[in-house]
Parts: structure tokens; C-alpha cells; sequence
């Protein structure tokens, strides 16, 4: 790939610019900030709500006739209005704070070195080796996700001795113990987010995982810990090498080039995107970003929401949720056609899932055989209408 990096020469002033890292269940967002660098978290489970069998409401059933009756003899007013009323869930509010939850951040890492200059600076983020790089006069930050470990690892250069490392999460326990950081909180599920470091050869590392208890009876907790365990054994030059050999397989399988790709690899790329003309390597950049972005938001237990699993708030819009009337097939369009199949079992494991729970709706909702499903769901199969007819539910 000649086109296969993102280069700013700024640090992201809002969370949209910050460059997006995941192994298809961890995900941070690298802001890349100058004295204190700004790194967000996510893990693919951290949700809100719980499971439920309570979304279809038995009064739809009930007005099933007289709402198709109404749309048959042309009355679409009276129609849309008893729609409005029947052809509901059960809780209208199930999109925010209710079972249906959201998913939300994990919460974000602060690393403060004082007495730093921004000269020279430039932040990249190298998609065919899945890691990152901010430099600027006097200090250096690189920034991966292990995959087969399951880590995620900042590495310091420079004057770090005064450096500091704190963690910012709501509605959790945070604990700090010398090197090691530990945050715990349940929403109800249980999540945990352990953050280790240390200082050796003139250099800062700093390894974070998360875990929760989502389709498991193993403790967050006692994963995270033994993740790291299993991380900082095997080291940060093992982490790397098996990083960037995992990216360059997956990535490796397909190649687009145009003639010219590469000329205009040097330009920031905020300044590419804001004049593309004779700019045909970023065709080929957008290619190898967006399976990039799939790559890191698609290899764990859940597909990728509507924001892969990229996400900063705690009650994301739309939930972040899984849009099944056609968002989520768009994630997925490319990944065979470019030799990813490996990408798609997640999202057919949530289909399994939402066949199994719809099976319930379908005779609730409709007394039909088989399976339906709406427009969303969560991680527990949420099959039930929505909140309007509105949102073509039917």
C-alpha cells in the first residue's frame, strides 16, 4: 500500500479528529495532545441495560386488525394515529437509560510530561501496522493494540521522570497502587479497566486492558489482571512485532494502486481531504481506512455498532446501538470482497442471536411463525418495535 497513512501536523482539538486504534474489541482514540495527552478508551461490551423478554407489548396484538383495516379502506390519518399509540414496544423510552441502555466509554487515560515543546510535531497513524506516532521537540508517544494479547500499549521517549498517568471514568471505582491503575463499575454488567506502567531505559510504557462480565462468569476483574500479566511478560517488542504482523496479514490480502498513489503521501491529510482534486491516492486511502476501521472494530464477541466501537460518551446518540435496517449490512459489504471473512462472525452471531429472540416477537407482536426482528438491537438480541412507527419499523 502506498497510500497508508493518516499525518497530521496538530494535535485533534475535538474527539472526531483523534485517530481511531482498535483490535476488534479494544478501541482508543488518540488525540495526541502536546504536555497532556488525551487517549480514549472503549471496549466492545461496556453497555448499559440488561437482558429482557419485556419489550413486546401485548396491545398491539390486540388493534393488529383494526390498524391494518384503517390503512386498507384509505383512512391513513386515523390509521397513523392509532399506529402511534399500538404500534409501539412496550417502554416508549427504551432508547435511553431504560434495559435497552447504550453503549458507553470506557473512559479516557491522561499523560501529563511538563515542560514540553511543540515544535516540530506531527502525528500519524500508520494503517498497515496498526500503530501510531506523536512527535514533537524532545518527546515521542507510540500507540498499538495488540490483538493476540489483547493490549493496549503507549510507549514514552524522552524526559519522563516527572511524567504522570491518571484515568477519568463516571460511575466507577478508581484506584490508584504505585504503578497500576484499576477502574470497576457495573451498569448493571461489570466492567473493569486495569492500566499498568512503568519507566525503564529512558522510556515510559504503559499497558491498559478492559474486560466485562457480558456472556461470561469470568470476573472482569481477574481477566484484566491476568491479560497483563500475560502482556508485560512477554514484553513491548513482542507486543509490536505481533501487532504489525497481524496488520499486515489482514490488510495484505488486498492491494489497490492508482498511477501517481503516493505523490501527495507528504500533505497532511486534513489538507488532502479539503482539496482532493489530482489527488487519486486518496481514493486508495479511504479503501485501506475503511478496512482498517473494520479490522479494529470487528474481531470479538460483537459486531461493529454504529460507530465500530469508537464511542466517548457514556449515552451515545442512537445508543451506538445495531441498526439492522441497513447500517449494519454496510458495515459488512466489503469484508469478503477484500479477504476478510473472518471480520463477518460476529455480526452472524448476532443474527443467530436476534433469530432466536425474534421467534417470541414474531408470535407476541404479529401471532406468526418464525422470527422477526425491527429496525435495532443490542448485544441481548433486542427484537421488540421501537419507540415510533416512525423509524419504518414495519
Amino acid at each position: 500500500m502506498k497510500d497508508n497513512r493518516l499525518f497530521y501536523t496538530k494535535p485533534a482539538s475535538i474527539w472526531e479528529e483523534a485517530l481511531p486504534m482498535g483490535n476488534g474489541k479494544l478501541g482508543m482514540m488518540v488525540f495526541g495532545c502536546v504536555e497532556e495527552e488525551r487517549v480514549q478508551f472503549n471496549e466492545e461490551s461496556i453497555w448499559s441495560g440488561w437482558e429482557t423478554d419485556n419489550n413486546d407489548d401485548p396491545a398491539t396484538l390486540e388493534h393488529l386488525d383494526e390498524m391494518r383495516n384503517l390503512i386498507f379502506e384509505g383512512k391513513y390519518t386515523e390509521a397513523d394515529a392509532l399506529c402511534e399509540k399500538y404500534l409501539v414496544c412496550r417502554n416508549k423510552n427504551r432508547d435511553r437509560g431504560a434495559a435497552y441502555g447504550s453503549h458507553q466509554t470506557a473512559g479516557d487515560l491522561y499523560i501529563t510530561v511538563p515542560n514540553v515543546s511543540d515544535k516540530g510535531y506531527k502525528r500519524e497513524l500508520f494503517l498497515d501496522e496498526g500503530r501510531a506516532e506523536v512527535n514533537f521537540e524532545g518527546l515521542k508517544r507510540e500507540y498499538f493494540i495488540s490483538y493476540n494479547y489483547n493490549t493496549a500499549v503507549i510507549k514514552v521517549t524522552g524526559d519522563v521522570e516527572q511524567a504522570k498517568v491518571r484515568f477519568e471514568r463516571e460511575n466507577a471505582w478508581i484506584t490508584y497502587n504505585n504503578n497500576e491503575i484499576t477502574v470497576v463499575g457495573y451498569l448493571p454488567l461489570k466492567f473493569a479497566v486495569y492500566v499498568r506502567y512503568e519507566i525503564k531505559d529512558g522510556a515510559m510504557y504503559i499497558y491498559v486492558t478492559s474486560a466485562t462480565n457480558y456472556k461470561t462468569d469470568e470476573d472482569p476483574e481477574k481477566v484484566c489482571d491476568a491479560t497483563l500479566k500475560k502482556a508485560m511478560a512477554a514484553g513491548y517488542e513482542e507486543l509490536l512485532r505481533d501487532t504489525k504482523a497481524y496488520f499486515a496479514d489482514m490488510l495484505g490480502r488486498v492491494n489497490i494502486a492508482f498511477p501517481e498513489s503516493g505523490s501527495k503521501a507528504d500533505v497532511p491529510t486534513d489538507e488532502r481531504i479539503a482539496n482532493p482534486e489530482n489527488d487519486i491516492g486518496l481514493v486508495e486511502l479511504y479503501f485501506n481506512f475503511g478496512r482498517y476501521l473494520l479490522l479494529g472494530s470487528s474481531r470479538g464477541k460483537l459486531p461493529a455498532n454504529l460507530q465500530g466501537l469508537w464511542n466517548k460518551d457514556y449515552d451515545a446518540p442512537w445508543g451506538c446501538d445495531y441498526h439492522i435496517n441497513i447500517n449494519i449490512q454496510m458495515n459488512y459489504w466489503f469484508a469478503e470482497a477484500v479477504n476478510c471473512p473472518e471480520l463477518i462472525e460476529p455480526f452472524f452471531n448476532l443474527i443467530k442471536m436476534i433469530a432466536d429472540k425474534g421467534q417470541a416477537t414474531a408470535k407476541n407482536v404479529y401471532n406468526c411463525p418464525g422470527w422477526v426482528a425491527h429496525y435495532t438491537t443490542t448485544p441481548w438480541g433486542y427484537t421488540s418495535l421501537g419507540a415510533h412507527p416512525v423509524f419504518g419499523e414495519v
